[in-house]
């Protein structure tokens, strides 16, 4: 029988190998989480720009110029909040039901 507890595994070519293998396959796995979670962001953000620029264009067609406060209220807005807006646009018939809807749903 063969006393191998004096034997550093580490050092050998299996271990090695292996070691090596394991790490390739960690930083492939982390590309791939890397890329859909930048995709994913990306989808996120150009939807959000996309329902802002909507809803500005909107509301400055029914109620004229916006004023800057209005627009950095606007731009605080979450993807959630610019789709109620939307939602809620036909419901808005002055500048002061847009204010109001902002002050009430929007960030400071």
């Amino acid at each position: 029988m063969i006393n191998l507890a004096h034997v550093d595994v580490t050092r050998t070519l299996w271990y090695q190998e292996g070691k090596e293998q394991g790490i390739l396959f960690g930083k492939e796995v982390g590309k791939l989480e890397g890329k859909l979670e930048g995709k994913l962001e990306g989808k996120l953000e150009g939807k959000q720009e996309a329902s802002q620029t909507l809803i500005l264009r909107l509301l400055t067609k029914r109620f004229g110029k916006l004023t800057k406060a209005m627009h950095k209220k606007i731009a605080s807005l979450s993807l959630a909040q610019l789709e109620q807006l939307t939602d809620d646009f036909l419901t808005l018939t002055s500048l002061a039901d847009l204010k109001n809807w902002l002050l009430h749903n929007a960030k400071s």
